[in-house]
């Protein structure tokens, strides 16, 4: 390189550079002679490696230290008797290099990364950005075309030469991931990203079918339809589950990891629905075993699938003491890697679409809880109980019940004969009520019988005989109260000995169950 001093000029140089200067006095020499006799050129920078050359005023340093704040001003220097002129010169070399921001950013200063140099990210579209600092950081800026950068980056350019993207939508081959140098002349910064792709692949919701301590109820689609287990399965499933209100709650859920050779990390799924529903599950350190998910247990007995692959997740807090409805969604986040924190959290995949119904209790007859039981409540049935007569929400069970009997009696007409009731087969079609328009008052009160036991509360259907004023009169009753959905007769609450006196029954009135098979 060939520089002609000037009072005041800068220049920077990587470390490790070889610079060859040369000066002229001023005037300039006619003599060939003495053109350079009169001139020496010292450095308090660099080492000389060529020494300077009276015929051709030239000499050669090499810098092999990054400047720092105090000799940055100094640098080279031409003296002609009592005249002198600095040429002051950056030796520039890498600091650091850095990706992420906030909590998430990873800082490297080391040319050799190890785990607290590693930047895990989330599979996704698009890249993130490596930046480079230089050092020394004040006053000079980046030799012409520095930093320069390993492969499997894209550069910056202009302004922006100090940073370079690199792509996220590629899983990392290995747990170690890619390595990103920045160098600078024989400077040179380092760190790691992994690319990570963490799946849900499925959620058991109902994953004891014997009991309801920890887990979902069995229930079934309708009377003639069950539902597969696992509830969830990515890409294809997504079954509704239902609990019991105020219930500490544990799932099972199966992931893949890529890198396959990770073997462990810590996972947690953070609830995005509005409402409240199941919640937060707390943070679990999960077991890979060529990319999948490991246990240990098989309770295949319980589930009735190999549960080997399936980790257990204990949601946060137990269940709100009300009977509803949501839709739930989490967000599921990699706090460790391998046992090494990642910064930050990585959000590495999202469920939705999990429909879930918080009962009140266990479901009552004519429901059951036995296993593949065609009266496990019905997915149409609890829809119909908790959303469509307005239970959803409700704190007590008179609150249910009196919405429920409400939204019945103002749905529905009232008609002269069961539009519901086989009188060959004994059995009474739910299925049918459910989206019918009328019904005489057996219809109403076996479906207020069946709307309330479904989401577990304990009522019975009456018919009396001889009673306000028909050959026979249905109501259904709740402990000491009456609830009557028959828009003849509306009764919301009322006490028994009230409703029976109000109903004025014929001395010969017989009361009796009204029972029956549901489809």
């Amino acid at each position: 390189m060939f520089h002609k001093f000037h009072k005041g000029q800068y220049i920077s140089r990587d470390v490790g550079d070889e610079v060859e200067f040369s000066a002229e006095t001023n005037p300039p020499s006619t003599s060939t002679d003495n053109f350079y006799n009169l001139v020496s050129i010292s450095s308090s920078t660099g080492t000389e490696t060529s020494a300077y050359s009276t015929s051709t005023g030239k000499v050669k340093y090499k810098f092999d230290s990054v400047s720092t704040l105090q000799n940055i001003y100094k640098g080279v220097t031409a003296t002609c008797g009592s005249s002198e002129v600095a040429l002051n010169v950056g030796v520039v070399g890498v600091k650091e290099i850095s990706v992420g921001t906030g909590t998430s950013k990873i800082i490297s200063t080391t040319d050799s990364p190890g785990a607290s140099e590693t930047y895990y990210v989330e599979k996704g579209s698009g890249s993130v950005t490596v930046t480079a600092k230089h050092d020394p950081s004040i006053v000079v800026s980046w030799p012409t075309g520095k930093p320069t950068w390993s492969s499997g980056v894209t550069p910056g350019s202009g302004s922006s030469i100090n940073t370079a993207t690199f792509p996220i939508t590629t899983v990392s081959s290995t747990s170690s991931g890619t390595t990103v140098r920045a160098t600078c002349g024989t400077s040179k910064k380092a760190l790691k990203i992994v690319v990570v792709d963490v799946n849900v692949e499925n959620i058991l919701f109902n994953h004891n079918r014997t009991s309801s301590t920890n887990d979902a109820l069995n229930i079934r689609e309708n009377y003639s339809t069950a539902l597969s287990l696992p509830e969830f399965s990515k890409g294809g499933s997504n079954n509704p589950s239902a609990y019991i209100k105020g219930s500490s709650v544990t799932i099972l859920a199966r992931l893949s990891v890529k890198p396959n050779t990770i073997t462990s990390a810590k996972i947690k799924a953070i609830s995005t629905d509005t409402n409240g529903s199941l919640g937060d599950l707390a943070e679990k350190s999960v077991t890979f075993n060529s990319g999948i998910s490991q246990e240990g247990s098989d309770d295949t007995s319980t589930s009735g699938i190999n549960e080997s692959e399936y980790v257990e997740f204990d949601v946060q807090g137990a269940l709100p003491s009300k009977v509803f409805t949501s839709t739930e969604s989490w967000k599921w986040v990699v706090t460790e890697i391998d046992g090494n924190a990642v910064s930050g959290e990585l959000e590495v995949d999202s469920t939705s679409g999990h429909e879930v119904y918080v009962l009140w209790d266990t479901p009552k007859a004519p429901w059951t809880q036995t296993v593949n039981d065609a009266m496990n409540p019905w997915v149409s049935a609890l829809e119909y109980a908790v959303v469509t007569s307005g239970a959803d929400g409700e704190t007590t069970e008179d609150d249910a019940m009196s919405a429920i009997t409400n939204s019945q009696n103002s749905a529905k007409s009232y008609i002269g004969s069961s539009q519901y009731y086989s009188f060959s087969g004994g059995t009474w079609s739910f299925t049918n009520f459910m989206t019918g328009t009328d019904g005489n008052c057996l219809d109403f009160a076996v479906a207020l019988d069946a709307t309330a036991s479904v989401i577990g509360m304990s009522v019975a259907a009456k018919r009396k005989t001889d009673f306000y004023g028909y050959n026979f009169h249905c109501f259904t009753r709740k402990s000491t109260y009456v609830y009557d959905s028959c828009p003849g007769v509306l009764n919301i609450k009322t006490a028994y000995s009230s409703y029976i006196s109000a109903g004025s029954p014929a001395s010969t009135s017989v009361e009796s169950p009204e029972t029956h098979s549901i489809r």
